[in-house]
C-alpha cells in the first residue's frame, strides 16, 4: 500500500501535467508602426486621398487618409503575439473621387506579424464609371453630322493596361426642337 506521502505526490505531479496542457498561449502586446503605400497598379504611382482602415480580428480600430504619393502610417499600434489577435488593411470600393465619376475596387490585406516592420503595398486598380458628352446648346442642333467619331484616350489611369476590356454605352438625350 502507498503512504499518503507517495499519493499527494503524484496527485501534485498529475495536477502540473494537466494544468501545463491547458497552459494558453502567452500574449505580448508590443506598440508598433505599420506603414505602406496605397499603390496605382495602372500607372505606377501612389494615390492620393483614399481611406485606409486598420483592422483587428476583422473590425476597424483605426482609419486615416493617404497622402499626397499615398503613403499612410499607423503610430502606436498594440499589437498583440498570440494568435488570437489578425491584423489588416481595408480600402472599401469607390464608385467616385472627388465628383469625377474615376472609382476602383476595394482591397483587403493581410498583416503577416513576423513583415509588420516592413512597409505594405496596397494595390488598386482605378476605373472610370461615367463619362459624359455635352453639345453646347447655344449651338443649332443642324450643324451636327449624322456620324462622328469619339476619340477616348485616358493613359492617366490605364497607361499599364492600354488592352483592357471597357465597355461605351450610348444614351440618347431629348433633342431639343
Amino acid at each position: 500500500m502507498m503512504n499518503s506521502k507517495k499519493i499527494i505526490a503524484l496527485l501534485f505531479v498529475v495536477v502540473v501535467v494537466f494544468l501545463g496542457a491547458c497552459k494558453k498561449d502567452s500574449d505580448t502586446i508590443t506598440s508598433q508602426t505599420i506603414h505602406g503605400q496605397v499603390y496605382n497598379l495602372c500607372n505606377d504611382s501612389g494615390m492620393a486621398n483614399i481611406t485606409v482602415y486598420l483592422q483587428q480580428n476583422g473590425n476597424n480600430i483605426a482609419q486615416l487618409n493617404s497622402d499626397a504619393n499615398g503613403n499612410f502610417s499607423f503610430s502606436n499600434v498594440q499589437v498583440h503575439s498570440s494568435n488570437d489577435y489578425t491584423y489588416g488593411f481595408y480600402i472599401p470600393s469607390k464608385s467616385g473621387i472627388a465628383g469625377v465619376g474615376v472609382g476602383f475596387d476595394g482591397v483587403s490585406v493581410d498583416i503577416v506579424k513576423s513583415s509588420i516592420n516592413s512597409p505594405f503595398i496596397l494595390s488598386v486598380v482605378p476605373h472610370t464609371k461615367d463619362w459624359y458628352l455635352y453639345f453646347p446648346a447655344s449651338i443649332s442642333p443642324s450643324i451636327y453630322n449624322d456620324t462622328f467619331t469619339l476619340v477616348i484616350q485616358q493613359n492617366t489611369y490605364h497607361k499599364n493596361m492600354p488592352n483592357g476590356v471597357y465597355s461605351l454605352t450610348l444614351a440618347i438625350a431629348p433633342c431639343p426642337n
